[in-house]
């Protein structure tokens, strides 16, 4: 019996023995590959880590950077806000440049597109409503898209303007803006005589947005039932 056991203990000793010879046969073959993998993937998990650190360290560098902007902006000093004063160059433009990839300086955009709006440079301010990146709610980025269809418009395009406008109110898709929005469009196609257009945005405002402004009843009846009236 002890023979057996001991010629049993044997056979496993080979095998293992065996099996440890494949094992150290294959490391010794791909021994470097796997530790090279193995410090690629620590590498990437740590360059992953450091590039949300400092993406975060870089985002509030930029808010405490554009406060001063804003301030500006506030006071309706548009130039100032722009470029900044003689103490801080930390205008709007330089914090798009210097922040570039953080949501402050995607704002810095808008800001930027509103100013030269206000100093009636069009083209520089459809420039940076273009670059705006929108998110995803339904007040800000459908003033940006809205506001980059009237630059349009007021640069003659009013084809892609009315889109703009159109494409504004899918966004907000709310009572307060969706049908001035679509109502601006409308009378945009109505200036170049395709009232069949107009009277499809009249209509929408009519069935999507019952409970907007142009809606409500009057003594002469609602406002939106003049307006489709009128391009009959």
């Amino acid at each position: 019996m002890a023979t057996k056991v001991k010629k049993k203990k044997d056979q496993d000793s080979i095998a293992l023995d065996q099996q440890l010879t494949k094992a150290e046969a294959f490391f010794e073959k791909n021994g470097k590959l796997f530790i090279v993998l193995v410090l690629a993937i620590i590498a990437i998990s740590v360059c992953f880590w450091l590039f949300r650190s400092c993406k975060a360290d870089k985002e509030v560098e930029a808010q405490n950077a554009i406060s001063l902007s804003q301030k500006a902006f506030s006071n309706e000093q548009y130039e100032e806000a722009l470029n900044g004063d003689k103490a801080s160059s930390n205008g709007f433009l330089k914090i798009i440049d210097e922040y570039d990839g953080t949501k402050t300086a995607n704002l810095a955009k808008l800001y930027a597109a509103i100013c030269y709006v206000k100093t009636d440079k069009i083209d520089d301010a459809i420039k940076y409503l273009k670059d705006f990146n929108a998110e995803d709610d339904n007040t800000v980025s459908p003033l940006a898209i809205e506001m980059l269809g009237n630059c349009m418009i007021a640069k003659g395009d009013k084809e892609g303007g009315a889109s703009k406008l159109i494409e504004a109110a899918k966004a907000a898709n709310n009572e307060s803006l969706s049908p001035v929005f679509l109502r601006q469009a409308a009378i945009v196609y109505e200036d170049l005589g395709k009232k069949d257009k107009a009277l499809e945005l009249y209509q929408q405002i009519k069935n999507d947005y019952p409970q907007c402004m142009y809606c409500q009843g009057e003594e002469n009846g609602a406002m939106i039932d003049t307006y489709i009236e009128n391009v009959k």
